[in-house]
């Protein structure tokens, strides 16, 4: 389903009659509401973990004469050990042991990067010439903007949007049964969802 699909799913779910939308944009009103209420829910679901389907290799230019790239994304998003050049593999530091490590960056081999405080992504070396740095995490897609955008997660998971969008509708409405069967089947989709994500092994005991 694409945004459009997803308000106009929203809508019927919500027992509400004689608004029908051709369009998510430039809307008032009830109209708006129901737009904000899907926009909002996807951008909640994109932030509540890793799904699978928000995955990528990403290429990230250092450009020359620099160390570091502005990025947004939060840490949690990026797979530490995935960072490649050339083929061959980069070192993750933390931010604070990178900072102890390479306290003043120079011009030199790029062996090791890292993402800083504020999310930018920081580099061991001065680069001399525009460099592409390969490293995998989990996009953050951002707020819809068009009718045909469609949300980044499998398809059968679409319908995780809708539920949390009636939640918001039911909560903004007083409607209490509208909540509660949004509530109700998000968790399900919740569950549904969280098959595809890997398997939680225990960690060593505490003491």
């Amino acid at each position: 389903m694409n945004r459009l699909d997803l308000v106009r799913r929203l809508i019927a779910e919500s027992g509400t009659t004689g608004l029908a939308l051709g369009s998510t944009l430039h809307q008032r009103g009830d109209a708006l509401n129901f737009v904000n209420w899907i926009d909002d829910a996807w951008l909640e679901i994109q932030g509540l973990t890793n799904w699978p389907s928000l995955w990528e290799d990403a290429a990230i230019t250092v450009t020359a004469g620099t160390s570091s790239v502005a990025g947004s994304l939060p840490h949690g998003r990026y797979i530490y050990d995935s960072g490649r050049l050339n083929g061959g593999w980069l070192s993750y530091l933390p931010w604070d042991d990178f900072r102890l490590q390479y306290p003043s960056v120079v011009a030199g081999t790029l062996t090791a990067w890292t993402v800083r405080p504020d999310r930018s992504i920081a580099v061991n070396a001065i680069v001399d010439a525009d460099t592409t740095l390969q490293i995998e995490r989990f996009r953050m897609p951002g707020r819809f903007a068009a009718d045909a955008d469609v949300p980044l997660l499998f398809a059968e998971h679409h319908m995780a949007i809708v539920w949390r969008a009636l939640m918001m509708y039911g909560a903004f409405d007083e409607a209490g049964v509208a909540y509660k069967r949004g509530a109700a089947e998000y968790a399900v989709m919740k569950r549904l969802m969280g098959a595809d994500l890997p398997a939680m092994t225990a960690g060593d005991p505490l003491l």
